[in-house]
């Protein structure tokens, strides 16, 4: 845990001596598998997950069907969803003597069961302390299975920051489902979309862009495998939250040549116009987005005023004191939003900081001061 002024955070990360603390009591810690990689994958079109472990380790995935499907097909999501999902059940003998053949029966179950055209094969602690050797497996067992088999290395201790997750599944993606580019579209904007940016968010980007001739490619939830194997043909990958889109932002790059940028996420007038610039510069589309967002800010900067004169009626004299944010993608993308609604943010709360926001960071601080930050998984 870190507590103090974002200088001092910034300072001490660039001379390499931030002063973080270990908690004194911490009964609970998130699991790298559980409390968010398997919410991205269950939305996945047709797959099937295997939890490579005991059977608690997919108690997570009991309510996901049923959650997901309170989002309204009229609004977009795809009529024909299932999550498919089967446990390995591992138990003290398995431990013992290994459970390789176990999981090969149970990827063969999964293929007959579902006819999926990919299968998650996905880690626990217990298959990751006997050492199981999940790529072995993978290479026997694929030639004699239709569905390709992606292994994501997600034991729930393989890290104490939760988000250590996304780069796990995505180098799975990158390793096992993305295709080498046959043609170049484009058109096409990659945007790794996690739906805590809710899917009301994802409807606004989808007309935003459409409105300029561009399509999205929403991925991971409710993404069809094909959407994964077409990742390398895209134009641009755009962030919503840079930590969730660094390592596959980069792999794309790397492997690809599918060119970036992190930062800013479009939350707000001033961050929206300049994700939306940096989308026009990778596509050829830099007038079309000047006209588009000079044609929104007729409509949403009348708003957005409303909204400020609300608040300045309701703080008189004094201030509204908001305190936000969550992972450090928000921490970017809230306080120059509260900034432009007139509210101030003395602190702000975030799961985690590295080094991949520090630039960033220190052009928050320019632009609306010095606030308090609490790193905190």
């Amino acid at each position: 845990v870190y507590y103090g002024k974002a200088t001092e955070l910034i300072k001490d990360a660039r001379a390499g001596n931030v002063k973080c603390h270990d908690r004194k009591l911490q009964q609970t810690s998130g699991c790298v598998l559980n409390f968010y990689l398997t919410v991205r994958v269950a939305t996945i079109r047709d797959t099937a997950i295997i939890y490579h472990g005991p059977v608690g380790c997919s108690s997570s995935a009991l309510g996901y069907r049923e959650l997901f499907r309170g989002i309204p097909t009229e609004l977009g999501r795809p009529e024909k969803y299932e999550l498919n999902w089967i446990t390995t059940n591992l138990q003290q003998k398995d431990v013992v003597y290994g459970a390789s053949d176990k999981l090969k029966r149970a990827v063969l179950e999964a293929q007959k069961r579902y006819d999926p055209k990919a299968i998650f094969i996905l880690t626990t602690c217990t298959s990751g302390v006997i050492g199981e050797d999940i790529e072995g497996a993978v290479a026997e067992i694929q030639p004699g299975v239709k569905a390709t088999i992606v292994a994501i290395h997600c034991e729930g201790v393989r890290s104490r920051l939760v988000q250590t997750g996304y780069d796990a599944f995505w180098h799975g993606v990158l390793k096992y489902l993305v295709k080498k580019p046959e043609k170049k579209q484009k058109d096409l904007v990659n945007v790794a979309s996690m739906l805590s940016y809710t899917w009301q968010d994802r409807l606004e980007i989808k007309r935003l862009l459409n409105k300029v001739g561009l399509r999205v490619n929403f991925v991971p939830e409710f993404a069809t495998v094909e959407q994964f194997e077409q990742l390398g043909e895209a134009a641009v990958t755009a962030p919503l939250c840079p930590t969730y889109t660094d390592y596959i932002s980069r792999g794309l790059k790397q492997e690809f040549g599918v060119p970036f940028f992190l930062y800013p996420p479009p939350t707000g007038i001033r961050n929206t116009d300049e994700w939306l610039r940096k989308i026009g510069k990778y596509t050829d589309k830099e007038e079309e987005i000047e006209a588009l967002i000079e044609e929104e800010h007729k409509i949403w900067s009348p708003k957005l005023e409303a909204i400020k004169d609300e608040f300045k009626k309701l703080k008189g004299d004094g201030e509204i004191e908001v305190l936000g944010a969550l992972g450090q993608g928000r921490l970017l993308s809230q306080l120059p939003y509260f900034d432009e609604l007139g509210l101030k943010s003395s602190a702000a709360l975030t799961q985690d900081f590295d080094n991949l926001i520090l630039e960033d960071l220190e052009r928050l601080v320019d632009d609306i001061g010095d606030v308090d930050v609490l790193v905190n998984t």
